[in-house]
């Protein structure tokens, strides 16, 4: 097991100024900043010394505090470090849903400039509390300026199947939808998540997943010709991919056969890949930088050949 004493090399290349380690954790002291009573582990203290003396061994610069699961959503052993840090730092919280604004702003003010929401474990933690992730997802809307009407987001809980991270990914997009009343309806929910040709979708996807390019380039087409919205096409593709991840633990059942047979096509690593290029193309869509068909061909290619 490494220790805290550990002395550290400089890298053969000296790193760029104002190189950042980007995710580190601060545990205690326990007198002060105690563990949270409710936790998956125990670890010893890990002091900002520490990781300063292992900084200015290697050449960084700067440090992102990212509050520890261990300390649960008591992030005062994070900000202390924080202040400790001043400018050459910066914070990533981790928060109840009904924190008040006050409090965000003063976090805000002390450094933090993200939330930390681990989806990956959430339904454990928060079994049979839909509403738990409800509140999140009426946050994030609002953070982008928007709200849900009364049974959106959970007909959008319902269609992802109680999946956190679906849940939370397809919440983000539902903002794109609200225009500008700035309200997302049931109907938005049912234009994002249910595309009407399945068959085809299916096909398609199918195609994707067994590394058929050809054959996926013509469904792509036949979908988009019998009106199957681009959108919709992208949000299935990287349903495909992303349950690949967990496809041995279930993943999405609409689409489950698919996922299988991509996993086991490809490595983890070059599904990651696959994954980025459907984000990337969501992102040059959104953003305004290529349209939407333009972006869903080029990720269908990216996938198909990933790897």
């Amino acid at each position: 097991m490494q220790t805290l004493e550990r002395s550290h090399r400089k890298p053969a290349e000296p790193l760029p100024a104002h190189a950042a380690d980007c995710h580190m954790h601060v545990f205690g002291p326990y007198d002060r900043f105690p563990l949270a009573a409710e936790r998956a582990y125990n670890v010893p203290e890990a002091p900002l010394g520490a990781h300063e003396r292992m900084k200015a061994q290697v050449g960084l610069e700067r440090t992102v505090l990212v509050q520890a699961s261990g300390h649960g959503t008591d992030n005062r052993a994070m900000l202390a470090a924080l202040a400790g840090l001043g400018a050459h730092g910066r914070g990533v919280a981790v928060v109840a849903p009904q924190t008040p604004l006050a409090e965000l702003q003063r976090m805000h003010k002390a450094g933090v400039r993200g939330l930390r929401l681990n989806l990956y474990t959430f339904l454990g933690r928060h079994e049979g509390e839909p509403a738990e992730l409800l509140r999140w997802g009426a946050l994030k809307l609002a953070a982008q300026g928007c709200k849900a009407e009364p049974g959106a987001l959970e007909a959008l809980l319902a269609t992802c199947e109680d999946d956190a991270i679906a849940f939370m990914n397809e919440t983000g997009k539902l903002a794109a939808l609200a225009g500008a009343s700035g309200v997302v309806t049931k109907q938005h929910v049912a234009a994002l998540t249910a595309p009407s040709v399945g068959a085809g979708l299916a096909e398609y996807l199918a195609a994707v997943a067994r590394g058929d390019g050809p054959q996926a380039a013509l469904q792509l087409e036949r979908l988009l010709a019998a009106g199957e919205s681009e959108g919709g096409v992208l949000w299935a593709l990287g349903h495909l991919v992303s349950s690949s991840f967990v496809a041995q633990s279930g993943g999405w059942a609409k689409w489950r056969d698919a996922s299988f047979a991509f996993a086991r096509r490809r490595s983890a690593a070059s599904r990651a890949q696959a994954l980025d290029a459907v984000y990337r193309a969501e992102s040059a869509w959104k953003g305004g930088r290529a349209d939407v068909r333009t972006a869903l061909e080029q990720a269908t290619r990216e996938v198909v050949a990933a790897g």
